[in-house]
């Protein structure tokens, strides 16, 4: 996982460690924190480009870091959650300190600085059958890998292990909508709205990227064969976040996409 603020790179190793980059050119580490006992497996910085990070693990932690800080090695903040967490998310407000994690199949949202759950909780069970398996997955249980808020809407967006992205109140967790967009065994690894939430993107682990219209979710606007491997991040391009968007995959390759059309750019 990956994630940019300014000209600051944050990245996840498998190791549990998070380093960060600096802006020059060829990028240069300037960092490196032990933050889990397990494999980083999400990073995002916060909203407001205050320099906060969130990073969550195998070891199912959350913990909140200001990594400019020269000397801190320690979190600020901490959570335990029961499983993986694949995903977390900012709350909207500024300098909210509300967020939203995916811990397993469940969907939390919690006050960082209390550690307390907040409303809007829920839970994702299969839909079907079968899930993507893997090697901390013998048993086929459902994950939420991807999770998002939209910007203009009650609503977050879900990536489920199933092959289904789901759409949810924020509000008490509802169930809004849910769109097949693989088939058994086949996850969405991640989505994100584009802009203002006119679009919503989904990527999978056959390293395929849908770009859906919110007025009419049951079909797609286009899908992209984007990658050879699955997609494990999508970023909007922060020049430009409704018109392009960045897509990440194990195939090692970053790739710049016009939102549009679906083109890649360069």
């Amino acid at each position: 996982s990956a994630a940019v603020q300014g000209g600051a790179v944050a990245t996840a190793a498998e190791d549990g460690t998070v380093h960060l980059w600096g802006p020059s050119k060829p990028f240069r580490k300037v960092k490196a924190i032990r933050a889990h006992e397990e494999e980083a497996l999400c990073l995002q910085w916060d909203r407001c480009g205050g320099g906060w990070l969130l990073s969550g693990g195998a070891d199912g932690t959350v913990k909140l870091w200001r990594p400019h800080d020269s000397a801190r090695q320690e979190p600020l903040a901490e959570l335990k959650l029961p499983g993986q967490v694949y995903a977390t998310d900012w709350g909207l407000g500024a300098g909210a300190t509300d967020i939203w994690t995916a811990s397993d199949d469940q969907v939390g949202h919690w006050d960082l600085e209390k550690s307390c759950r907040l409303s809007g909780s829920f839970q994702c069970p299969l839909f079907g059958d079968e899930a993507y398996g893997g090697e901390r997955n013998e048993g086929s249980k459902a994950y939420v890998f991807g999770l998002h808020q939209c910007p203009s809407r009650e609503e977050l967006a879900v990536a489920n292990s199933d092959g289904i992205l789901r759409v949810h109140s924020r509000e008490d967790g509802r169930l809004l909508h849910a769109v097949q967009c693989c088939q058994a065994g086949v996850p969405v690894t991640k989505c994100a709205y584009l802009g203002a939430g006119q679009h919503l993107l989904a990527a999978t682990g056959r390293g395929d990227v849908f770009l859906f219209d919110c007025r009419k979710l049951d079909s797609c606007v286009y899908s992209i064969q984007a990658h050879s491997k699955p997609v494990y991040d999508l970023l909007g391009w922060p020049a430009q976040p409704g018109k392009h968007f960045l897509s990440c995959s194990s195939d090692c390759t970053v790739k710049a996409w016009d939102a549009a059309t679906g083109g890649l750019l360069g």
